[in-house]
Parts: C-alpha cells; sequence; structure tokens
C-alpha cells in the first residue's frame, strides 16, 4: 500500500494526474507544484534591455527585480548575455545556471562568471519584488553594452540579439547625465534599422540634474524631438532614477542598508520629493500610493520605477 501511494503522489508531481491521495506533508509541497505548473505553462514575456556603458542597465534591473542579481558598472562585467527570470512565487532562494546549476546561488555566486561556461549566456531565476504581484511569467534579456572600449564582443553579441532574438519588447536605456552622444545616435540608428517591434525608452540617472541648472520636462521633450528624427514614431520615454528605486525596494523588503547607502538613500527621500524631481508626473497614467506616509514607497513612487512597471508589465 506504500508504494502505491509514492505511484499516486509521482503521478501527481510530474503532472500526469491530479489526486488528493498525498501524504499529508505533502500538501503544501503539492500546493506549490501546481501553482509552478500552471505559471509556467503561460507564454513568458520576453523583454530585450539594450543601452550603451555607464547607463546603468544593470542598476535599472536590479531595481525592478528587488534584489542585485546583476554586476553594476563597479564589476567587471564579461561578455555574456543574462537572461533574469521571475519564478512563480517567492521561496526566498534565487538560481543561476553558469556552467553549474546552483539552486540556491549566494550573491558571490551571482556576481562571478563561471570561467567554465563557454556559451554566450547565464540564467538567473528569482521572485520579483514588486509593490503590485506580478502574475505573467516575465524574462529579462540583458545584453552586454554596446560601446565597450576593452572587447568589441560586446557589440557584435547585443546587436545579434537584437537582430536575431524573439522578444516582445524592447528597452533602451539612455543615460540622462549624457544625452546626445556618438555612442548613442549610433546605436539608435541600428535599432531603428533593424528592429520594428515595441520599444520603451528610459533615461536613467535624472536624479543628478541641478535644480536650477538642469530641466528634467525640457530634457524629455528634447530627447522625443532627437528620436522622432531618428525615425522613431510617437516614442515612449520614460524618466527614472534607478537607483533610489534600488534603495526603496531595499527598504521595503527589510533588507539592511549599510552607512553609505543610508545616506544616500536619505539624499534621495529629500531630493526626490521636489517638484521636477517627482518622475511619476511625467507619465500617462499618473500613479499615486496608498500610504502617503511610507516613505519608502513616496521614494519607489517618485523615482518613476512604478510607473515603469505598470508599461512592462501589461500582459501585451
Amino acid at each position: 500500500r506504500y508504494w502505491k501511494k509514492m505511484e499516486e503522489l509521482y503521478l501527481a508531481v510530474v503532472g500526469v494526474k491530479d489526486t488528493k491521495k498525498y501524504f499529508d506533508r505533502t500538501e503544501y509541497m503539492m500546493d506549490c507544484i501546481r501553482f509552478n505548473r500552471s505559471y509556467i505553462s503561460r507564454k513568458t514575456k520576453k523583454i530585450l534591455v539594450t543601452a550603451n556603458m555607464s547607463a546603468g542597465k544593470s542598476t535599472l534591473l536590479n531595481s525592478l527585480i528587488g534584489k542585485k542579481v546583476n554586476k553594476t558598472q563597479n564589476d567587471t562585467c564579461t561578455a555574456k548575455t543574462h537572461l533574469l527570470y521571475n519564478k512563480a512565487f517567492e521561496d526566498s532562494l534565487s538560481y543561476e545556471y553558469d556552467y553549474d546549476l546552483e539552486l540556491n546561488a549566494s550573491l558571490e555566486v551571482l556576481m562571478e562568471d563561471n570561467t567554465n561556461n563557454v556559451s554566450k549566456e547565464i540564467y538567473v531565476g528569482t521572485r520579483f519584488r514588486t509593490i503590485e504581484d506580478i502574475d505573467i511569467p516575465i524574462c529579462f534579456i540583458d545584453t552586454p553594452g554596446v560601446n565597450s572600449s576593452q572587447d568589441e564582443e560586446h557589440k557584435k553579441i547585443s546587436e545579434e540579439m537584437i537582430i536575431n532574438e524573439e522578444y516582445d519588447l524592447l528597452l533602451y536605456v539612455l543615460n540622462g547625465e549624457n544625452i546626445g552622444t556618438d555612442d548613442d545616435k549610433k546605436h539608435l540608428r541600428f535599432v531603428a534599422n533593424n528592429y520594428k517591434g515595441r520599444i520603451v525608452f528610459v533615461i536613467n540617472k535624472l536624479d543628478r540634474f541641478r535644480a536650477k541648472d538642469d530641466s528634467v520636462k525640457r530634457t524629455l521633450e528634447n530627447v522625443k524631438k532627437d528620436l522622432i528624427e531618428l525615425g522613431y514614431n510617437n516614442p515612449i520615454v520614460c524618466p527614472t532614477s534607478a537607483y533610489a528605486a534600488y534603495l526603496a525596494k531595499m527598504k521595503i523588503f527589510g533588507e539592511e542598508l549599510n552607512e553609505d547607502e543610508l545616506d544616500e538613500y536619505e539624499g534621495f527621500c529629500r531630493k526626490l520629493k521636489k517638484d521636477q524631481f517627482r518622475f511619476e508626473q511625467y507619465y500617462s497614467e499618473e500613479l499615486t500610493t496608498e500610504k502617503n506616509d511610507n516613505k519608502e514607497e513616496l521614494l519607489l513612487l517618485h523615482s518613476g520605477i512604478l510607473s515603469l512597471e505598470r508599461i512592462l508589465y501589461k500582459e501585451r
């Protein structure tokens, strides 16, 4: 009779037969398995992310995911494509497939590339942290910076991915401190000539503007004008402070910040309260937070990330 029970359990686990004849201790696990099987059976929305170096692409992805899973500009980045998958639910585990499969990858494992991996891809899976739950499978395809002076392979991989990869949306990240560079114009022309699908342009690092010297509104208008001249019709341009959003999510989800990060967090809270740095106002659908006295959620709102998530995570 025990073998019969094990057979029933096996058939349920592999999805051949849905039965309630489990051991009592397996109920929670079976609920997770059923939920996960239903989740991964749905079509994954793939978002390819491209940028020149120093645009803050990795920081933007870390802020959207709400965890540090991608190397930032302070780390040595290799010519690899990172595929970042949203898991069905939070289990406090991240996996990485980089030659070896790590089902409980530490930060050290996530930040260090396995030299034995001769492929061009690294896979990471974790539950994305968002204020509004994401109910569709999402995959960010993170490509290398295209203007690396150290390795021409970065540009080649990124351009091949833009042309050949199947994805639903392209996310182009611009550095708000260096708008209109020759490198960006070259890459924008390449994208315009080789990709005709849906594009969202993100202008990052706008938190570094000085209120008396710079205008967020005028910058957005000028970027839209330049994109139209390059051949983009009705471009969607989204202002963000990715690092402010990342720190806000760390606070919201109970992660400990070091002394420098706490100072930066407090600085962002003050600056993004100012009129022109409330980035959510520049989106077509202006959001609010339910907890207007919550510093973390207000910072996340003003960073523009909540509004950007609404755009990226629509079903189609």
